[in-house]
């Protein structure tokens, strides 16, 4: 479960509901399942498709419960000693400490919603079964996170299934450097003639443990400075894009989300000027060669007035 400090989404109390939801899509898959039930051959293990429909047919109440914040009902669902193990390895054990955390949960996160996709419900015995999926949640506060993967233990007991224990974990990420491997290329030092005496100069290179891209860049004319900046490229795993964050010397500061459509990169812009304003472009770098690229921006506006598409400037490596 994640921190109350911070995003909780995507944690315990998703990963409960994935034991549980089943969407209108699961229907064919049920289908299947009695069909498979029926025959005549059944596996060790196997159960009439009732037990799996019973396990998915709690899947509205359960949701009823959740969306309107009501811990004692959602901890209902579980064995009276029931267990749950969160992605971060911390214990929950008994229906009474999982309603505690429950409570705490949608009193820190309101209007929390749900998403999950199971993937298998396993019996392996005719009064146990595994299921194994995805889930994530989101709530009014938060947007979430990635998803998280688990597996949860059903009994049946007296007629009726009940969780009796739940681990998740969280899938295995790549490391930023991966997601940044895209734009790797642009390590090293860049020029460019931007006309009318004005040049620019860009150097870029890794920061520590590869996790984001550090450029830092310089227009000048006639050989002197009259601006500076650094512009910091990284991951986003909670919105799963590249991102980047400008700040320069003058005061002013900006925030960008790229988009790689193939053969060039779409950088949408928002910035703030020193003076308060803001200002709005589309920022287009097209890669032609190892050794050179072309930028463009267009689509541009300043204090929400529109502003003619700059002319394509050409930028050349230096050195690597």
């Amino acid at each position: 479960m994640l921190a109350r400090s911070g995003l909780r989404v995507g944690g315990f109390w998703a990963l409960v509901a994935a034991s549980f939801l089943a969407a209108s899509a699961t229907s064919a898959m049920a289908q299947r399942a009695t069909k498979a039930a029926g025959a005549n051959q059944k596996p060790a293990g196997a159960k009439p498709a009732g037990d799996e429909a019973a396990i998915r047919a709690s899947a509205d109440d359960y949701v009823k419960a959740f969306n309107a914040g009501d811990a004692k009902a959602v901890a209902a669902t579980w064995t009276d000693d029931g267990e749950f193990v969160d992605e971060n390895g911390r214990k929950f054990h008994g229906r009474d400490a999982i309603e505690q955390e429950f409570a705490a949960i949608f009193a820190d996160e309101p209007g929390a919603k749900i998403e999950v996709a199971i993937e298998s419900i396993k019996f392996l015995t005719p009064d146990v079964a595994v299921e194994s999926g995805t889930a994530r949640a989101r709530s009014s506060t938060s947007a979430g996170g990635p998803p998280v993967t688990y597996n949860a233990v059903h009994v049946k007991r007296n007629g009726k299934w009940l969780l009796s224990n739940v681990t998740e974990s969280r899938p295995a990420v790549a490391p930023s450097e991966d997601h940044l491997a895209g734009l790797g290329w642009l390590v090293g030092e860049w020029k460019a003639d931007l006309g009318g005496g004005k040049t620019y100069r860009v150097t870029c290179q890794w920061m520590p443990e590869k996790s984001f891209l550090s450029r830092t860049f310089t227009v000048s004319k006639n050989e002197s400075a009259i601006s500076s900046g650094t512009e910091i490229i990284g991951w986003d795993p909670a919105a799963g894009q590249i991102v980047s964050w400008t700040f320069d010397s003058t005061g002013g500061f900006g925030h960008e989300m790229w988009e790689d459509m193939g053969a060039r990169w779409r950088i949408d812009a928002s910035s703030i000027l020193p003076d308060g304003g803001t200002s709005l472009s589309t920022n287009l770098m097209t890669k032609t060669n190892d050794n050179s690229f072309t930028w463009r921006s267009v689509e541009r506006s300043l204090n929400d007035q529109l502003l003619p598409d700059t002319a394509e400037v050409r930028v050349q490596r230096v050195s690597k």
